[in-house]
């Protein structure tokens, strides 16, 4: 299940996966992000799919269309990487194939944060230090 919220009332929109992964949950996830941003001039995403283990190949696809896509009110899009090792792997094959330097992939939640920060305001940089917050406790990677 991926639940998204906008934790303020600026341009900061987070996405977190939790299990169990199934088919339809991609065609949700465009509808509630689509609800949320619709109204902003711009936007910054924060995704934690820390626990995705692996994405069957036709949302994989989907994923990768979709991240492919070229989006003028996407500011950046920062995503923690799975933990597990295949899913680690598909991970970096969608964006490689994705293909947009304003999306970036990262497994440490530290390094994620630093790239990110600079197009966040100081209240947006607390939310999303709120949002990954268990991440950044756990070290580098979950556990």
């Amino acid at each position: 299940m991926f639940t998204v919220r906008r934790p303020g009332t600026g341009k900061l929109v987070t996405v977190r996966y939790t299990p169990p992964f199934d088919d339809a949950q991609l065609d949700v996830l465009e509808r509630e992000l689509y609800a949320v941003v619709v109204s902003l001039p711009r936007w910054a995403f924060l995704v934690d799919i820390a626990d995705l283990s692996v994405l069957p190949d036709d949302p994989a696809q989907q994923l990768t269309e979709l991240l492919r896509s070229d989006n003028a009110k996407v500011l950046q899009a920062a995503y923690l990487m799975p933990s597990s090792p295949i899913g680690v792997l598909q991970a970096k094959r969608v964006f490689r194939e994705a293909g947009h330097p304003m999306r970036q992939p990262f497994q440490s939640a530290a390094d994620l944060l630093a790239w990110l920060d600079p197009c966040l305001t100081p209240a947006e940089q607390a939310d999303a230090r709120l949002f990954l917050s268990h991440r950044l406790e756990m070290g580098a990677r979950p556990r």
